[in-house]
């Protein structure tokens, strides 16, 4: 009878301590959904032609372009630690804002409730708007052409519950487009209004943060 008594024990004990392996064990498969919001501010230069001298010069213009992102997520994730889906969003820039959609990945590094995490999206943005009139000191609009646009982010991963968690991260974001420019503004008929040039294929670099709220 006492042997009974202490099999009876030692299973009630060993229960529940296989039950907490099992569900820190499991691999959960479903769809998840993240809005986020983030603020990027931009770095770089671009050389411009400055016609306005004897011999052809460069002028250069600093990219201070700043870049609030809203963005939605959907994607599914695969086992604790790797999501891939799609997003779309709106990047809205000074006097310009774009539409971007691009396929997406968040690998958290630990399943732990608070986790380093590495994101990675890479897509095309498209055109939403642009101010007709450029800059009024540097004559210049930038973001002029929708284009290819990437992201990378570092961050943290804050565990709620199972299905709640907010993502912090830092961010860098690259984006392709073009800038119009006012050639010769000196000897230009309504340069504070008009652009007569325009330079392709350069790339706005920006660096901020993001918060994203992942269900």
């Amino acid at each position: 009878m006492k042997r009974i008594v202490l099999i009876i024990c030692l299973f009630s004990i060993m229960l529940p301590i296989a039950n907490a392996q099992h569900r820190k064990d499991r691999q959960e498969k479903r769809f998840v959904f993240m809005s986020s919001i983030g603020f990027a501010s931009g770095a770089g230069s671009i050389k411009l032609p400055d016609y306005t001298r004897t011999i052809e010069d460069w002028k250069v213009v600093v990219n201070k372009n700043t870049n609030v992102m809203i963005h939605q997520f959907i994607g599914y994730q695969f086992n604790n630690n790797f999501q891939l889906g799609i997003g779309a969003g709106i990047d809205i820039w000074k006097r310009t804002a774009f539409i971007p959609m691009y396929l997406g990945m968040n690998v958290i590094m630990l399943d732990k409730r608070v986790a380093p995490l590495f994101s990675l999206n890479l897509g095309y943005s498209f055109k939403w708007y642009m101010q007709a009139t450029p800059e009024a000191v540097t004559h210049v609009i930038h973001g002029a052409d929708p284009g290819p646009m990437g992201e990378a982010g570092l961050g943290l991963r804050i565990r709620f519950n199972g299905r709640l968690a907010i993502m912090f991260t830092a961010l860098y974001k690259a984006q392709m487009t073009s800038i119009r420019y006012t050639s010769n503004p000196a000897n230009m008929d309504h340069a504070s209004i008009l652009t007569d040039d325009i330079k392709k294929n350069q790339l706005y670099h920006f660096a901020g943060v993001r918060i994203g709220l992942l269900y």
